[in-house]
Parts: structure tokens; C-alpha cells; sequence
């Protein structure tokens, strides 16, 4: 038999990542487009990850 188990983390993960576009609503689809597609981690200069 198997059984499903989840589990979370008591933390909070945030990431800003900069997003080169025409408008905030752009960039927001912008972002979203690449985290769906698994690309916004790549750290383009079009999308470039925030340090800090």
C-alpha cells in the first residue's frame, strides 16, 4: 500500500528578481511566465535575481 505524506517548513522563502519590462503589470506576467516555465532561476540580465 501507499500512503501520501507532506510536510512544511516553518519559514519563509522570499525572492525578488528584477524584470526588465514596459509596465509593472508586464513585468508581473513576465514573471510568471518564467517561474512556470522553471526559468526564472536562470539569472538573465532581462531577469536578473535581487542579492541582498
Amino acid at each position: 500500500m501507499k500512503y501520501v505524506v507532506g510536510y512544511s517548513l516553518p519559514y519563509f522563502h522570499h525572492v525578488q528578481v528584477g524584470i526588465e519590462a514596459d509596465s509593472p503589470d508586464h513585468a508581473i506576467e513576465r514573471a510568471q511566465a518564467l517561474f512556470d516555465t522553471g526559468e526564472i532561476w536562470d539569472d538573465t540580465p532581462g531577469a536578473s535575481l535581487a542579492s541582498g
